[in-house]
């Protein structure tokens, strides 16, 4: 087969020397990249490109949600003798506002609005001191707008799905995994070395 793979090659090659037509959707919009390294917003509709010195890629700008997964944050709390564990998820929607910047400056839409959502989620949770999950999702929802806005992003809306808070606790426990330097076995009691087993 490797034999006439030659043929394959020569067929594409010859493939690029003629424009095509592509479709783009009214959700999305293409960016068309020329020979000078400019990115030119097209469609929807038909847009016509040449495979030999353009290229063209499709971005959806429709309202897309994301669900970001729960985080466990913890925090001194103000005597230092326990520490404050709160749990807490997000569901992001977010649209495309400026295709080209967008298909530009990030590779991967989700993966960075994914991101950016758990760091504006960790800042935001952080200054929240008995105050509502409510205020704490606003804070976030504004940290989230502008770190995105750079990136042709608009984040339309931003809400808690789960949300608790606790205490964290410490526990010696012999079953799950041993943590010492003795190299013990899963689920083995190690040499008691004074550590309340």
């Amino acid at each position: 087969m490797d034999a006439f793979k030659w043929i394959n090659d020569l067929a594409q090659t010859i493939g690029k020397l003629f424009p095509r037509l592509t479709m783009v959707p009214p959700t999305h919009r293409g960016v068309r990249f020329g020979p000078r390294g400019d990115a030119v917003e097209r469609g929807p509709g038909l847009v016509a490109w040449w495979p030999l010195i353009q290229q063209l890629i499709r971005i959806p700008v429709t309202t897309q949600s994301l669900q970001i997964s729960a985080r466990c944050m913890i925090h001194d709390a103000g005597d230092g003798l326990i520490p404050r564990v709160e749990i807490c998820a997000l569901a992001v929607q977010y649209r495309v506002d400026e295709a080209v910047r967008a298909a530009t400056r990030c590779l991967d839409l989700h993966a960075l609005v994914d991101n950016r959502a758990q760091a504006a989620m960790a800042r935001a949770w952080a200054g929240l001191d008995r105050g509502s999950v409510e205020t704490a999702a606003e804070t976030a929802r504004r940290r989230l707008t502008e770190s995105l806005a750079t990136y042709g992003l608009v984040v339309e809306r931003v809400d808690v799905t789960h949300a608790g808070l606790g205490i964290a606790v410490l526990s010696f426990d012999s079953w799950g995994y041993n943590d010492d330097s003795q190299g013990t076995p899963r689920g083995e009691k190690p040499i008691n070395e004074g550590r309340p087993w």
